[in-house]
């Protein structure tokens, strides 16, 4: 997965000078959202293909219309993570809705392209949950963008957040989750695959057009 992403960072950056320069417009089947990252622009993968895990969400982002044009979103303030959430479902992404008894909750959302560059797996022999493991699990310093490794993520985070899990789940990547529920102001960290999977929206910033 390492050299998947740095082959496709290598490549995203040859060809912003050509495939990804067409205008600072939009590209097809996009659109600004309000309130926003300033010159970005987005596109929902559509609802029919389901939810996916990080790695298969950043593919599709990543090949969308065949201009390496769009990754997933980091907003950089909680008002523009509120913004994208609003846009996303007013675009049909479903909202988060108390489980009935006897079901299961669904806290399914979106990813973010954000990604701890660390590892923190619990310690063998024993799967032991080490304080080394936890101060990894919890630093926020270890958040950066996906796709640009040397930009830091902002802290849009969930109070509770990131490292709540003491189990096998290290969770690298980022969601926002349970859409549409006020008391949920944030974001979580979240196991990349196997886990928890979520819906795709694509940004194409402005630093990638110009």
């Amino acid at each position: 997965m390492e050299l998947n992403r740095v082959l496709r960072q290598l490549i995203c950056f040859l060809l912003i000078t050509t495939l990804c320069t067409v205008t600072a417009s939009c590209p097809r089947g996009m659109e600004p959202i309000e309130g926003a990252t300033p010159g970005s622009c987005y596109a929902i993968r559509p609802v029919i293909y389901g939810k996916c895990d990080f790695y298969e969400a950043e593919n599709w982002c990543f090949q969308l219309n065949g201009q390496f044009c769009a990754f997933l979103p980091t907003p950089q303030t909680l008002e523009e993570l509120d913004s994208i959430t609003d846009w996303a479902i007013a675009q049909g992404l479903p909202r988060y809705e108390q489980p009935r008894r006897g079901r299961r909750n669904d806290v399914a959302g979106y990813w973010l392209g954000y990604f701890r560059n660390e590892k923190a797996p619990l310690e063998q022999p024993g799967n032991v949950y080490t304080i080394e493991v936890r101060n990894k699990r919890r630093d926020k310093h270890l958040f950066y963008e996906w796709v640009r490794p040397n930009c830091p993520m902002p802290d849009i985070w969930r109070v509770t957040q990131p490292g709540e899990k003491k189990d096998q789940r290290d969770e690298r990547c980022v969601a926002r989750k349970k859409l549409g529920d006020a008391s949920i102001v944030g974001v979580d960290d979240y196991a990349c695959r196997f886990c928890t999977d979520h819906y795709v929206i694509c940004e194409s910033p402005q630093w990638v057009r110009n």
